[in-house]
């Protein structure tokens, strides 16, 4: 099936649940461990910029949880994301800087500064097919990953809904993709 066939046929099941996703070749587990918690793939969805396949993001709750809760709740949640197009992490930098810019009062923002510089030094350039994993565990903080490989984790509660902010706040860097991974099941 073509990746568009595939995309355009999730779409279309906007109501049906999604057991498991690929998209672009990418596939999505139903369901990831991570410590002691069990999640759900929510959703997932291709983002594109212009004319161009960027990346394939998956957003994991716990099992129950609704997206509306994603900034309410204190439960554990995860961003993967499933490269098509290489980064470098100055790319990574600027983009989490000006995400989480637009997505906070600028006294917030400097609060979190520290945080935010922390995951900035976490990055690593990324090529095709390479995934990163934004995981947060409760009482321990943000992790991220690539490729499975732990490169560290950034504490606080806070934090972690400013980082998803980047892709699901009042700002997200692309409404399409919010709309299409935050849809109900």
């Amino acid at each position: 099936m073509k990746p568009f066939i595939t995309i355009s046929l999730l779409l279309t099941l906007a109501g049906a649940p999604v057991h498991a996703a690929v998209i672009h070749g990418e596939s999505f587990a139903e369901q990831i461990e991570s410590g002691d918690n069990t999640l759900q793939l929510h959703r997932a969805a291709l983002m594109r910029y212009l004319f161009f396949d960027v990346y394939v993001a998956g957003l994991y709750l716990p099992p129950g949880e609704a997206p509306e809760a994603l900034f309410t709740s204190e439960g554990a949640r995860r961003l993967e994301i499933a490269y098509l197009r290489s980064f470098t992490p100055e790319d990574f930098r600027r983009s989490t800087l000006a995400g989480i810019e637009n997505n906070l009062p600028a006294a917030e923002f400097q609060r979190l500064r520290p945080q935010i510089e922390a995951m900035n030094a976490l990055y690593r350039a990324v090529e095709p097919g390479d995934r990163y994993a934004v995981t947060y565990l409760p009482g321990i903080g943000t992790e991220l990953a690539k490729n499975g490989k732990t490169l560290g984790v950034v504490p606080g509660l806070a934090f972690a809904r400013a980082y998803l902010a980047i892709w699901f706040g009042s700002q997200p860097f692309d409404a399409d993709l919010k709309q299409a991974i935050l849809a109900p099941r």
